[in-house]
């Protein structure tokens, strides 16, 4: 009985003793150290953070009793994994800064050194999401054949892991390397510490690619490509205007050229549209232009009382009609002769007087099975070889000869108005000028079965674009 009573007694004891952490032999598993990096995720812009952490006591039952934070000087802060030269740690400060840079992830170990929770460690995860990108650009890019001095400019973009830019910054010369990664060296010089360079003149035609490629590590070099043109040859002064009429339409994205006759392939513009988009632009390094009401009236002439002085309905002849148009930048007067069949046929003696004498052929026809207006200009030396509208609108004068023929076609691609709605394909085209005649209406050009004249229309309904060549004098 004494025994029993004993033992009792001296367990009792040893539970009582263990109430004080310093006599229980497992105390220490009864403090936990929990880290906290702040911030943890950083765009590719890179930035600096810190690592905290806290000590909690907690009861055999796992329940929180309190808990104080930890000094910086209780524990360590290490590199873990990742790449060490993207991130730099203050051991002391337990502080981090991460490099700016593409997505990357860091490993943090922090390790408690204190004689509570000693040598508990746990792994903390930075994550440095997001790009870079340097884009370059040269100013300009695009020399005729006497060259000229350009420059390089550069900036980087930084975003963040959902692809939203967190900063926008120009480049520095110091801040890029800039090469010739293609082309003659004779020909170009580049100067490194102004980022310039210098196309020197020549004839010939010549490309050139040079290298950009920020100094930043692992940064992705970028081409630059640069044209210089060809001498041109001295424009003859007697070209005649349907040269500068350019080839094709205007696309349906109003982005450049359509590539073929078809009445569907054309864009279509209001006269302010045309206007603001096209009365100066380059298209494969060639200068176009909206031509003006006389531009396009010395490829088609002004409507008139009926007949016109295209018209396909009916048979006629005009002899020596004056009239005042612009070729190349230059207003000409000139006489002129008409003649039509009545049979979707209309022939022309042109610019009579001048050295731009011309026979001409409009015809209202098909081309690939799309309706057109096709319109042919020869020029006509008459004082070797003079002629008359009597000749030129046999069929045997346009048999022969035809080396120095100029052929421009028209799509009879129809025209939309207020409702959006497309009209006339097929059987009407309809082409803007440059040139308005009030607040309502503007000059343009259209051709149909009956005609083809220069006249005007509201300027809000939507019409084909041609333009002209641009030339310098």
């Amino acid at each position: 009985m004494k025994r029993g009573v004993l033992l009792v007694i001296s367990t009792l004891l040893f539970l009582a003793s263990c109430q004080r952490s310093d006599v229980c032999p497992d105390s220490q598993q009864l403090f936990k150290a929990e880290f906290e990096a702040t911030p943890h995720l950083f765009s590719a812009q890179g930035g600096e953070g810190s690592v905290s952490g806290v000590l909690k006591e907690l009861s055999p039952e796992g329940g929180e009793i309190s808990k104080r934070p930890l000094a910086k000087s209780d524990f360590t802060l290490t590199l873990k994994s990742g790449d060490p030269k993207q991130i730099t740690i203050d051991d002391a400060a337990k502080s981090f800064v991460i490099a700016q840079g593409p997505t990357a992830t860091f490993e943090l170990e922090a390790v408690v050194t204190g004689d509570k929770a000693k040598g508990e460690a746990q792994v903390l995860t930075i994550v440095r999401g997001g790009e870079v990108v340097y884009s370059f650009a040269a100013s300009p890019d695009l020399f005729d054949a006497m060259g000229g001095e350009g420059m390089v400019s550069g900036v980087c973009k930084v975003t963040n892991a959902s692809g939203a830019i967190v900063s926008e910054t120009e480049l520095q010369p110091a801040d890029f390397t800039l090469s010739l990664k293609s082309g003659s060296a004779t020909e170009i010089t580049i100067d490194q510490a102004k980022k310039s360079f210098s196309v020197k003149a020549a004839d010939e035609a010549a490309d050139f690619v040079l290298e950009a490629r920020a100094t930043q590590e692992g940064a992705t070099p970028q081409e630059i490509k640069i044209h210089r043109k060809a001498k041109e040859a001295p424009i003859p002064a007697n070209r005649l205007p349907l040269s500068y009429v350019a080839e094709y339409n205007i696309n349906l994205e109003g982005t450049g050229f359509a590539t073929t006759y078809a009445t569907n392939v054309s864009g279509y513009f209001t006269f302010k549209d045309a206007v603001s988009k096209f009365s100066d632009i380059t298209i494969a390094g060639k200068k176009y232009h909206l031509p003006t009401k006389e531009e396009w009236m010395a490829i088609v002439p002004p409507s008139r009382s009926t007949p016109d002085y295209v018209d396909f309905a009916s048979e006629y002849t005009y002899t020596d009609s004056v009239e005042t148009v612009s070729v190349g930048g230059k207003m000409i007067t000139s006489t002129n002769d008409y003649y039509g069949t009545g049979e979707d046929e209309v022939y022309a003696l042109r610019f009579k007087g001048t050295d731009l004498c011309s026979a001409w052929k409009y015809e209202y026809t098909l081309v690939d099975s799309y309706k057109v207006l096709r319109v042919t200009a020869r020029p006509v030396d008459m004082t070797k070889d003079p002629i008359t509208i009597e000749e030129v609108k046999k069929p045997e004068f346009w048999a022969s000869n035809t080396s120095d023929d100029i052929v421009r076609i028209f799509p009879a691609s129809g025209w939309i108005g207020l409702s959006e709605i497309l009209y006339a394909q097929e059987s009407l085209g309809s082409f803007w000028s440059a040139t308005s005649y009030d607040a309502q209406k503007s000059w343009y050009m259209v051709f149909g079965r009956a005609n083809s004249r220069i006249d005007i229309h509201f300027a809000v309904y939507h019409y084909s674009v041609r333009l002209f060549e641009t030339v310098s004098h």
